[in-house]
């Protein structure tokens, strides 16, 4: 067969953040231009999608069911698919204008990592801030500040044991490491990232075809960090 094969007509604006849900059989994502959560069943290749009042930036399944979605400025949880979605926790006072969370992954003890971030505009590098969520304890769980003056990254995943996170750094050309210390405890502790691999950035004038810049990524059952490049 051919190296890529499409799952059906899926008139999709856009694939983001997907996970395949082991469970239901089915892989999920999300598109943010028109609103939506798409979801295919691998079974009977039946594809649906539920339309939201605004852009969702990031998306996690709950163990308890349903799923922990990113919106605006808040973290929302719909107990299943097409219920209505309740607030679960607010984005931090104080953030900068423009600013808005988005991305997300759970770690091994189901702490909900994401980034409150500004876009990159005008050649400048977007900065933000990785926050992390307990696991749900409270009706109205607060997202902790672990690491301030983050840069635009992409693809956060932590490795099966629980110790060490991956990330792209897509302005820097770079995948980085840090060490998760005090695993399964809270607060969380963040080491400083190390750089894993780095990408050439193109030259100018020279007649090559671009090297691509890491943009997203995950972690497999061996620990190891699959990274999809741009361009």
């Amino acid at each position: 067969p051919p190296p890529w094969q499409p799952v059906g007509e899926i008139l999709s604006a856009s694939g983001e953040a997907p996970f395949w849900h082991m469970r239901e059989e089915r892989l999920y994502w999300i598109d943010v231009p028109l609103r939506r959560i798409w979801r295919w069943h691998q079974p009977s290749g039946h594809t649906e999608h539920w339309d939201l009042p605004q852009p969702v930036t990031g998306m996690a399944p709950c163990r308890s069911g349903g799923l922990l979605l990113v919106m605006g400025q808040g973290l929302w949880h719909a107990a299943a698919w097409g219920d209505t979605p309740m607030p679960l926790a607010d984005a931090p006072a104080g953030a900068p204008a423009g600013s808005l969370l988005r991305g997300g992954r759970c770690d091994p003890w189901g702490r909900f990592w994401l980034l409150h971030s500004t876009l990159p505009s005008s050649g400048r590098p977007g900065q933000g801030t990785l926050h992390c969520l307990p696991p749900r304890s409270t009706p109205r769980p607060a997202l902790l500040a672990v690491r301030r003056g983050v840069p635009d990254i992409q693809g956060w995943a932590c490795s099966p044991d629980g110790r060490r996170v991956v990330w792209c750094h897509p302005d820097g050309h770079v995948i980085e490491e840090a060490v998760l210390g005090n695993p399964g405890r809270w607060p969380p502790e963040l080491g400083m990232p190390i750089t894993l691999a780095r990408f050439d950035r193109p030259r100018l004038g020279a007649n090559l075809p671009l090297p691509g810049k890491p943009s997203s990524g995950a972690m497999d059952q061996q620990g190891r960090y699959w990274v999809a490049l741009a361009d």
